[in-house]
């Protein structure tokens, strides 16, 4: 028990979704997409992430945890 006493907000952050985790974030949304074309990313899997000129992002997820999903934003 006295290591579940020792983790913090912080250190379990830290630990589970490390620095570089933003990494792929951060690329999507610094992507600057060409008239006409749009940015593609592969999630792993059967993952894609869309990207368009205009800014809107579509991220198609399948898989038998998550039956089919697919989330629009701007």
């Amino acid at each position: 028990m006295s290591k579940v006493k020792s983790i913090t907000r912080e250190s379990w952050i830290l630990s589970t979704f490390p620095e570089w985790g933003s990494w792929l974030n951060e690329e999507i949304e610094q992507e600057q997409v060409a008239p006409g074309t749009f940015a593609m990313w592969w999630l792993g899997c059967t993952g894609i992430w869309l990207k368009s000129e205009g800014g809107t992002n579509v991220a198609l997820i399948s898989g038998a945890a998550l039956a089919n999903k697919v989330t629009v934003t701007r």
